[in-house]
């Protein structure tokens, strides 16, 4: 019976890991759409997603499978059923959830309601998918390994990230404006208060 109850938790805790990603999907969306940036990943997708024409949820898709590919090589202790779920499904809904936005010509204000909501709607379907505990997404994975290897903070380790992901994508046609910076700048925090929040909300949940 207490195998069943495992595995039941573990099912409830997928559900909403999904339902998180499909969150984060919409306010990747909403930030692509009020064209004021991204934050550093997402600027990295819509650099693929210009440069091989693609849709911005395919090119979303190639970086992760590829992502996952790597993490599996190079650090498979931080290989998980939420590492894989990163993966596979944030790019499958950034294409479902972008029909919400398709026939949106949104003036400066919409635009600027699309930025705020966007980052909001970002931080809080990640700290659902966080509150699952169910494993890192694969950038956080490969940021860990290193940080463990060089001995260097994380903190330092993701900051190079970001700033590689956002110059990549910036390069490579992304767009990159003050959406982006706002985004650096606040989602860190906001996550934080959203974990924290799931976690009164969800408490069977809570990470230790």
């Amino acid at each position: 019976m207490k195998k069943l109850s495992m595995k039941n938790n573990d099912f409830k805790k997928i559900i909403k890991a999904i339902i998180g990603y499909f969150i984060m999907s919409i306010g990747i969306n909403a930030l692509y759409k009020s064209n004021f940036g991204s934050d550093p990943i997402s600027l990295f997708y819509d650099g693929v997603h210009s440069v091989l024409n693609i849709s911005y949820g395919n090119a979303a898709n190639i970086v992760n499978i590829i992502g996952l590919i790597i993490i599996f090589l190079l650090a498979k202790k931080y290989f998980h059923i939420g590492t894989v779920l990163n993966a596979i499904l944030l790019g499958v809904f950034i294409n479902i959830s972008s029909i919400i936005f398709v026939n949106l010509n949104p003036n400066l204000f919409i635009r600027i309601l699309l930025l705020i909501f966007g980052i909001l709607l970002l931080a809080f379907g990640n700290g659902l998918v966080i509150n699952t505990n169910l494993g890192f997404p694969w950038v956080d994975g490969i940021v860990k390994v290193i940080s463990e290897k060089t001995n260097r903070e994380y903190a330092h380790i993701r900051i190079i990230f970001d700033a590689a992901f956002t110059i990549s994508g910036f390069l490579l046609g992304g767009v990159f404006n003050f959406g982006t910076i706002l985004a650096v700048i606040t989602l860190g925090p906001i996550i934080q208060f959203a974990s924290s929040f799931w976690s009164k909300v969800l408490p069977q949940n809570k990470l230790s």
